[in-house]
């Protein structure tokens, strides 16, 4: 079984462990109970045996539920959830420098896509980040996000002051009040950690692809297989 089959299968593994440590305490205590006050001895190298099974029980049940707890943690702290893929290519004598390819995607198929011309020497894609205290990663929930805006950035700060600025908005929607409330009342809720906006950036490259995913921390820009 490999770490993400055990990951998946984490609840029900759990509950078994569970199960196990149960087991082998109520063996234990049952079996020491009868050696020591019980009113018939009967065989004490029986009872002895019986306690030290349920000894191994209970041990095998705390290595595999420790076992369940490490890759949980694992999963959690390195999950990372793809959302668009971007392709993005220089053009020259044109007002703008770039084209951008956005396509979203969804259960790891790609959505309508969409293309945007951009000026500046990368392009940047952004948007919000929710942050979970970490022991609500531990039980499956996942960073929230919502990509809004895609944009072209300027290496240098004058240039990005100087030159009409590309910016275009990826969301309308009423979901956007939400996120306006959640950065002003954070501390609300008690089981979030941060909300922010964060974005990842890049030069455009011809012939490559990027998968924009959503890691605990936030967006990221990695290439696509």
């Amino acid at each position: 079984m490999g770490l993400s089959s055990l990951a998946d299968m984490a609840i029900p593994v759990l509950l078994i462990a569970l199960g196990l440590i149960a087991t082998g305490g109520v063996v234990i205590i049952v079996q020491l109970a009868r050696l020591f006050f019980g009113r018939k001895k009967g065989s004490a190298v029986l009872r002895v045996i019986w306690s030290l099974l349920g000894c191994c029980i209970m041990v095998f049940g705390l290595f595999l539920g420790t076992l369940v707890l490490f890759v949980r943690t694992y999963e959690a702290f390195t999950y990372e959830e793809p959302v668009a893929r971007v392709d993005c290519v220089s053009v020259d004598g044109l007002d703008y420098d770039m084209v951008l390819r956005f396509a979203p995607l969804e259960g790891g198929r790609e959505k309508t896509a969409s293309l945007f011309r951009l000026k500046g020497d990368q392009w940047s894609v952004g948007g919000h980040i929710l942050q979970w205290h970490p022991w609500l990663h531990l039980v499956g929930l996942h960073t929230g996000y919502r990509l809004t805006r895609i944009e072209g950035r300027c290496v240098k700060a004058e240039d990005q002051v100087s030159r009409d600025a590309t910016v275009y908005d990826l969301d309308h929607s009423w979901e956007e009040r939400i996120w306006h409330w959640l950065y002003r009342h954070p501390d609300d809720i008690p089981w979030i950690k941060a909300v922010y906006g964060n974005s990842a950036y890049t030069f455009p490259a011809k012939g490559k692809t990027f998968l924009v995913a959503v890691s605990r921390s936030g967006f990221m820009l990695k290439p696509s297989p």
